[in-house]
């Protein structure tokens, strides 16, 4: 894991060094060079030729400290010495020496990704060999995965999906599942949104932008209105799953999702959602 560049470091170079130049350093570390090591090769490619002594002038780091980064810096190839008295180390010009390191990652990313498709594979296989009678409650949370299990209930949904949200949670998720909705639309399914306004928010036109409103203006949507925080925000796909917001009032960043399959909650969720539906 690379280390966190910290701008404090008694390091006379980098206190000195342009944003430009910081991001260089930081840049060094995220492709994998430790602090010491990044500093030293920028220190080198910034001034030319240097010995140790003179390097320990300049980045105040301990001289048995450079002499290590130093090797290690010859091994990954963006160093090399001069033999003489006294050594004299410069820096691989980065064409040359990032250059590795950058096809060597890519490389690796490559392998990372097609492992990713056999694991990928033999996940989806495991999951489809569970039985439709295995009930479960899941908690997800974490904004990145909240709105990756949204994205891929649309994307199964076949039939129907009613979903009672508060209007600034909805706006959030709309933004981020606009393409999985709109597909889902195209196969068929059908949509039935109930919106609770914001007190200070009485038309639905006036709160939805011009792209979310233009996506819900069709045949397999219809959305209801009411105003305030609904006890329940969920979202029942097909009748036959459920999700909750844990705090029906927080943005998607601050609430758990509660998913479930479980008959019972499912058609409590789907009767609680008909009745509030009818009465608007």
């Amino acid at each position: 894991m690379a280390e966190k560049l910290n701008t404090n470091d008694n390091f006379s170079e980098v206190k000195s060094l342009s944003p430009i130049k910081t991001e260089r350093l930081r840049y060094l570390m995220e492709l994998g060079l430790t602090r010491t090591q990044a500093i030293l090769y920028l220190n080198l490619s910034l001034n030319g030729e240097s010995d140790v002594r003179l390097l320990a002038h300049r980045t105040s780091l301990p001289r048995t400290e450079i002499y290590r980064a130093l090797s290690e810096l010859q091994e990954k190839g963006f160093v090399d010495k001069e033999v003489g008295s006294p050594l004299k180390f410069s820096a691989v010009p980065p064409s040359l020496c990032l250059q590795d390191v950058i096809n060597h990652k890519y490389n690796q990313i490559k392998e990372m990704e097609k492992n990713l498709k056999k694991f990928t594979n033999e996940f989806n296989i495991q999951q489809g060999q569970e039985k439709d009678d295995d009930f479960k409650i899941t908690i997800i949370e974490g904004r990145e995965r909240i709105i990756s299990k949204i994205k891929q209930q649309h994307d199964s949904a076949r039939s129907t999906v009613d979903i009672v949200s508060f209007l600034p949670r909805f706006l959030v998720i709309a933004q981020e599942c606009l393409s999985n909705y709109r597909k889902a639309c195209k196969r068929g399914v059908q949509y039935r949104i109930i919106l609770g306004l914001p007190p200070n928010q009485q038309s639905l036109s006036e709160s939805l932008p011009e792209k979310i409103k233009r996506a819900h203006s069709n045949k397999n949507t219809k959305i209801k209105t009411t105003v305030g925080v609904q006890k329940v925000n969920s979202a029942t796909f097909d009748g036959k799953q459920t999700s909750f917001s844990y705090y029906p009032d927080r943005l998607i960043t601050q609430s758990p999702l509660i998913l479930t399959n479980h008959p019972c909650l499912v058609e409590f969720a789907q009767n609680s959602f008909e009745k509030m539906w009818d009465s608007l």
